[in-house]
């Protein structure tokens, strides 16, 4: 029975492999006029407001969120950058784009072109000029994310689009003015009229107006003129609102947001009924909701012709009504059919129709304040959690170390309380859903409630609880992984996709889990002499982690590769010299790159994938950013982190247990298992970007499992 148990759950997950699959159907966006009307401080209010007060042009439009994360802090310069460039940015200070003629004002006289001359060398030819472009260039090409301003207008120019700006974020005398970011070449040059459009009024919330006749008079004469087109405008109403927005009288300032917001309106509807392709793109989120959570800025495209009111999606994200702020250069390049550069992580946002998922805008909302509660409540709860597990494991160890003889009834209570750590990212996994209609406090207590209760029920059948627990948390995030990682993406275990430093596959918490829960069951299939099942199910393990398709985690694969080598090794051959273990680690290495390259062939491009295309055509210094980078988040993390104190917690508990002489803990086998999966621990922490987080959560499970061993041989 138990032979067949262990094969068939084996067999049951490679099925569900080759059998389960997410069909989508996606249309391809692209035309020969693209009006992208840039809205810096627009919100998923605001987009609510107008979607609810003219339902006909809004069913007619696909839309999607993206999330705002630039390579510095967040602001609309910052923001703008990464948009503009398809990559992670930033600003410099002054940065501003001129009409031909305009005073310089950090120059106190120069014109813009002088300005431009005096710093580039040369004189521009275009109307609207960016003196600063070689700073804002050398300062993006020195960050790790290696954005290029100009990119995007660059490539429209040399593919013949017409390219073109008008309007301002201007704000009384203070220039703001990015919307060009998005039609300058890389020699910070482009074409337009940035006064265009615009009217000063002295009474208007930060001094000026846009006038909607005159930008679509402007509009369609650009159309009329160029075969292709792409128009920025850049609407400045709503950040002039809030710049001023605490000054205004409240009932002014409600009635003053509603007038903007019908004003955008019904411009949108002058371009729809002109059959002008568009595209509004939120930049920033205003203060007040980006404390709430909301991180959230909205995308809303209209074409003729087109089927309308899907929600776009993104290949980057892979998740429902989200998307990457990177997506936005790939996705204007391909509506003019330009290739995307191959340094460009972004993808082109389609159309997708799926079965029997639920496509509306109130969705769309309704899907927002699910991430906007996980967002914002994720650093109080995930301190409580790890604070909880800490002092778990410390008091477990200081238990076991005094070796005190108490009751029979707390060697049972410690072990289920042990699994009830070990148990609570299962429950972490499968019920953040509850978050939909249970407050922040009673879901936490369930959580705990939930955990502790499973395993007192797991300490029942002691002798298997390590592995029973195991093998729970190893099979559902096996099928989360299946199904595109729908549980993951939402457990405050996973990733935030707000926050944008992964969108699927297995995170860096629950790779650390995970992996260390396949090591036990390998553990039991090895003790019951199931040596087969185990090797399968070290292949499965590999491979969920490292399917372009699946786990799509790098360092978890390579990782869990060389753990795994080391205990069949240790097992087979356990009189081995040194020279045969060196040569087990190269080939090791080697072999889980191979295996890493090779899992990559089936399924969509992901950054694995692309690291491996750059290395093949010699671009090590991609590679070497990657690792800089991975550096330095793993040094941002051990120093601002919660993961840190069950970082070193563990670190410290399994370096007091292994220390040689202090007392027998466990058999030959268990201790290879235990040295094992501590090596695992170390080559997550090495190998990720957030390996602190992955080397804590894995070693807190390894020494949970040390621990209930030894009561288990004390009973």
């Amino acid at each position: 029975m138990r032979v067949k148990f262990v094969h068939i759950s084996i067999l049951c997950l490679w099925l569900s492999t080759c059998l389960i699959s997410t069909t989508i159907s996606a249309k391809s966006i692209s035309g020969d006029h693209l009006t992208l009307v840039v809205v810096p401080e627009l919100s998923l209010e605001d987009i609510e407001f107008l979607s609810a007060d003219n339902e006909s042009l809004w069913d007619e439009v696909s839309m999607t969120g993206i999330n705002v994360k630039a390579a510095g802090p967040s602001s609309y310069i910052n923001e703008a950058i990464t948009l503009s460039t398809g990559a992670r940015g930033t600003g410099v200070a002054e940065w501003n784009a001129y009409n031909r003629g305009e005073k310089v004002l950090s120059t106190g006289s120069l014109s813009a072109e002088v300005q431009y001359r005096k710093l580039q060398g040369t004189a521009p030819v275009s109307s609207i000029i960016h003196p600063l472009i070689h700073s804002l260039s050398k300062k993006n090409t020195l960050e790790s994310f290696g954005s290029k301003p100009g990119l995007l207008g660059g490539l429209l120019e040399e593919n013949g689009i017409m390219t073109n700006v008008a309007g301002t974020s201007d704000y009384e005398e203070k220039k703001v003015r990015y919307g060009s970011l998005f039609t300058m070449n890389e020699k910070g040059e482009a074409r337009g009229q940035l006064k265009e459009g615009m009217v000063k009024v002295p009474h208007a919330p930060g001094g000026w107006k846009v006038d909607r006749e005159a930008l679509t008079e402007w509009l369609e004469k650009v159309r009329q003129e160029n075969e292709k087109s792409f128009s920025v405008i850049e609407w400045g109403e709503f950040y002039r609102f809030h710049k001023d927005k605490e000054k205004m009288d409240p009932s002014w300032q409600r009635s003053y947001q509603q007038q903007l917001r019908k004003e955008l309106q019904t411009f949108l509807l002058t371009l729809r009924n002109n059959e002008q392709n568009f595209m509004v793109l939120g930049v920033t989120v205003p203060k007040e909701l980006n404390d709430k959570g909301y991180r959230i800025a909205p995308v809303a495209l209209w074409e003729k012709g087109q089927q309308h009111g899907l929600p776009l999606y993104s290949h980057t994200t892979r998740q429902p009504f989200i998307s990457s702020n990177v997506d936005i250069v790939p996705t204007i390049l391909s509506y003019f059919q330009i290739e995307v550069p191959g340094e460009l992580t972004g993808t082109p946002l389609t159309r997708k129709e799926t079965e029997g998922e639920e496509d509306g805008r109130e969705a769309m909302f309704t899907h927002f304040d699910w991430l906007a509660v996980i967002y914002s409540t994720r650093p109080e709860v995930l301190l409580s959690y790890i604070i909880l597990l800490a002092f778990l494991l410390f008091s477990s160890f200081l238990y076991v170390w005094n070796k005190r003889e108490d009751s029979s009834k707390a060697r049972y209570l410690l072990p289920g309380v042990l699994l009830g750590g070990m148990s609570s990212p299962f429950w972490f996994l499968v019920t953040p859903v509850l978050l939909k209609s249970i407050s922040i406090y009673w879901y936490v207590g369930l959580i705990f409630l939930l955990s502790f209760l499973t395993g007192l029920l797991l300490a029942v059948r002691s002798e298997k609880g390590v592995w029973l627990s195991s093998l729970l948390l190893f099979i559902m995030v096996s099928f989360d992984l299946l199904l595109g990682s729908p549980l993951m993406q939402r457990s405050y275990l996973g990733y935030d996709p707000l926050i944008g430093a992964r969108y699927y596959g297995i995170g860096n918490e629950y790779a650390g889990f995970y992996v260390i829960s396949a090591l036990f069951i390998i553990h039991y299939c090895l003790r019951k002499k199931f040596w087969k099942a185990g090797g399968v199910l070290a292949i499965l393990t590999l491979f969920f982690l490292g399917a372009s398709f699946l786990g799509s985690n790098a360092g978890a694969t390579l990782s869990a590769g060389l753990m795994f080598s080391f205990l069949f090794f240790q097992l087979l051959f356990p009189s081995a010299g040194k020279l045969k273990k060196l040569a087990l680690a190269g080939g090791a290495l080697i072999g889980a790159l191979s295996f890493l390259k090779i899992v990559q062939l089936a399924g969509p491009v992901t950054h694995i994938g692309e690291a491996f295309r750059q290395l093949e055509g010699g671009n090590f210094s991609y590679i070497l950013e990657i690792m800089i980078r991975k550096a330095e988040m793993n040094l941002k993390i051990l120093r601002y982190s919660n993961w840190t104190t069950l970082f070193v917690t563990s670190y410290v508990v399994a370096a007091l247990l292994l220390i040689k002489g202090k007392f027998k803990l466990w058999d030959d086998r268990d201790k290879v298992v235990i040295k094992g999966g501590a090596a695992g621990s170390i080559f997550l922490l090495l190998l990720n970007d957030s390996g602190v987080t992955a080397a804590a959560t894995s070693m807190f499970f390894l020494i949970c499992g040390a621990l209930i061993w030894k009561l288990q041989k004390e009973a």
